[in-house]
């Protein structure tokens, strides 16, 4: 059975010797710079918003911290949206929300992670509480 991973690698090889013959070495020329403001504002404004929902109601620290980093998170989202929408290369195109079919694709792509994320919570208590299984 080990023999199994093997099959990979001439796979891998395969792979690589048909995209570099098929496929078109495309080079993009003038690159825009990085915007450090936007990528500082969104990774401040994500992270505290992250951070204060990972640790909202576990009791870790306390409530007026937590508060403090979703304001805060959502202070710097906030002046994230604010910034795109004037510099000429923002980090994050916020323009393509306004494509119907991406912004559709994004919501329900939200909704089906939300669902799936719930699953390994709500079916052991499902278990617990509807069926009265025990661990």
């Amino acid at each position: 059975w080990r023999w199994i991973f093997w099959i990979n690698i001439p796979v891998g090889l395969l792979g690589v010797v048909l995209a570099t013959r098929y496929i078109a070495d495309i080079r993009e020329e003038g690159l825009p710079p990085l915007d450090v403001k936007g990528f500082l504002l969104s990774g401040i404004g994500l992270s505290g918003l992250a951070f204060g929902f990972t640790t909202i109601g576990q009791g870790l620290l306390p409530p007026a911290v937590v508060l403090a980093l979703l304001v805060a998170g959502a202070i710097g989202c906030w002046l994230y949206v604010r910034h795109a929408r004037v510099v000429q290369a923002p980090l994050l195109d916020l323009n393509l929300l306004k494509v119907d079919t991406f912004f559709a694709s994004v919501v329900g792509g939200f909704l089906f992670r939300i669902g799936v994320g719930a699953t390994p919570f709500l079916l052991p208590l499902f278990l617990q509480l509807g069926f009265g299984m025990s661990p």
